[in-house]
């Protein structure tokens, strides 16, 4: 197991399993519940059962007409294994495999985020599955819940040993302009426009700031370069044009991976200035109070 999987272990801690007691009380009330069920039955076959359901033998023959009617009450056992089988097999299949993926095993790094949960499954039973939240509160889910619904599960991303960065970046449209003689040329020779790009004489700021960006993941150590790397410009919003940046850190550790995106943010955001860009940011009272004073002098 790896470092990770090993402290989300220690974190989450085993999973709960059912007692020997409870499971026998379990057995217990099952099987008192399935003799009243065949003793109700062989009553009422003894009783008037032939008499209901096979008038003509029990006119002919009233023992025969109550003989037909424990043979249906022998069918029921004779059926039984076969009913086990059937259903033994999809309750394998299904409940087995509903209680692997939400984490009825050793390692509990199954996590799910709906119904107000947001953790490590840990306990799994047939009437609640019990999740432990990041901030180490408790909720319950019944399992039906997750059976006959979706539910997001984490395995993968811890499994795959990277963790998505997917945030935007939204710039006032008003800043997007095409680059003068000098900037073309500077961010040509620093590889941010290509020569194709640059000769047409009507490269955009943002173009190569979005080529910029995407040198700069590329480059980055703590980045998972055989992921999908991607900066794509998104539909224009009342808060500007959102630029999205797209990739994979290299941990899946939550304050590595915080510090990992926050790291990347932290450079293009100090980064936009060259560009002639700014960000789309709500006045504040200090900009109101600013904007008022510089129209008084």
């Amino acid at each position: 197991m790896s470092a990770t999987a090993t402290a989300a272990v220690s974190k989450a801690g085993a999973v709960k399993k059912d007692s020997v007691p409870e499971i026998i009380a379990a057995s217990m009330v099952g099987t008192a519940i399935e003799f009243y069920d065949n003793y109700c039955y062989s009553i009422a076959a003894a009783s008037y059962f032939g008499t209901i359901f096979f008038p003509a033998a029990s006119k002919a023959n009233p023992a025969l007409g109550t003989m037909y009617a424990f043979l249906t009450f022998a069918v029921s056992f004779l059926a039984r294994p076969f009913g086990s089988m059937l259903f033994g097999h999809f309750g394998d299949k299904i409940g087995r495999k509903m209680s692997k993926q939400l984490g009825n095993s050793p390692d509990p790094l199954d996590l799910i985020a709906k119904y107000g949960a947001d953790g490590y499954v840990t306990e799994v039973t047939l009437t609640t599955v019990k999740v432990q939240n990041f901030d180490k509160t408790i909720t319950t889910i019944p399992p039906y819940a997750l059976v006959s619904d979706s539910f997001q599960n984490w395995r993968g991303m811890w499994q795959s040993g990277s963790r998505r960065i997917k945030r935007s970046l939204f710039f006032d449209m008003n800043t997007i302009r095409f680059c003068t003689e000098e900037e073309t040329k500077l961010f040509y020779k620093k590889g941010w426009l290509k020569k194709s790009e640059a000769e047409e004489g009507q490269a955009v700021n943002l173009l190569a700031f979005r080529n910029f960006v995407m040198q700069y993941l590329g480059s980055h150590p703590k980045i998972n370069h055989e992921c999908l790397q991607m900066v794509r410009q998104m539909e224009p919003a009342p808060e500007g044009l959102p630029i999205e940046i797209y990739c994979f850190a290299t941990s899946t550790e939550w304050p590595v991976y915080e510090s990992i995106q926050a790291e990347i943010f932290d450079y293009l955001i100090a980064s936009i200035p060259q560009f002639g860009l700014k960000l789309f940011q709500r006045p504040s009272g200090v900009d109101i109070i600013e904007s008022q004073t510089e129209k008084k002098r």
